[in-house]
């Protein structure tokens, strides 16, 4: 069983980690303590949406990757688009943040270029990515020397410039999210 880890303990007074764990009890004596997972942080505003954008935040913040609705752009971005993230306490490790999006592109061709920012503040940049002509899920794990830039987890945001080339069509985000441990 994943994230579980078996403690023999009589009582939950018998059992201290100093741990934030959910434990069940499962037996005469015995508990299963549950270790909580990554946190996923997501979209809940619209901070910089450019001109030749259709969509908003609410059309990439699900959880499970939705393809009829999206975050569409029907031409080159010059500048970014910028979605403000849910806020969390900073976990106090620098390792496995990584950032998934889910895009494809319709009617020509087209690239992301993804950014995390602290504010007004860039942390990371990644590289151009091609997207794909069908749903595709993109990750990428940001180093950890630009991790250890953030000191406000509550003002974090996603951005994404895109490049489209084509008549007709876009480069659809469908869903992002953040993941931090």
């Amino acid at each position: 069983m994943a994230n579980e880890v078996y403690i023999g303990a009589r009582t939950l007074s018998d059992l201290y980690l100093g741990l934030d764990i959910d434990a069940a009890y499962v037996g005469s004596r015995d508990f299963v303590a549950t270790v909580a997972g990554p946190t996923i942080l997501r979209p809940i505003a619209d901070v910089a949406i450019q001109s030749n954008t259709t969509g908003s935040y609410a059309d990439i913040d699900e959880a499970v990757p939705d393809n009829s609705d999206f975050f569409a752009c029907t031409r080159t971005n010059f500048n970014y688009n910028i979605f403000q993230l849910t806020s969390t306490a900073d976990p106090n490790d620098s390792t496995n943040h990584k950032l998934r999006y889910t895009a494809v592109v319709s009617g020509g061709s087209g690239s992301i270029v993804p950014r995390l920012y602290e504010g007004g503040t860039v942390i990371w940049e990644g590289a151009s990515q091609s997207i794909a002509t069908t749903d595709t899920e993109y990750e990428v794990t940001i180093p950890t020397g630009d991790i250890d830039s953030i000191t406000d987890y509550t003002d974090l945001r996603l951005g994404f410039r895109c490049s489209y080339m084509g008549f007709g069509g876009s480069v659809r985000i469908i869903q992002a999210e953040f993941e931090i441990p």
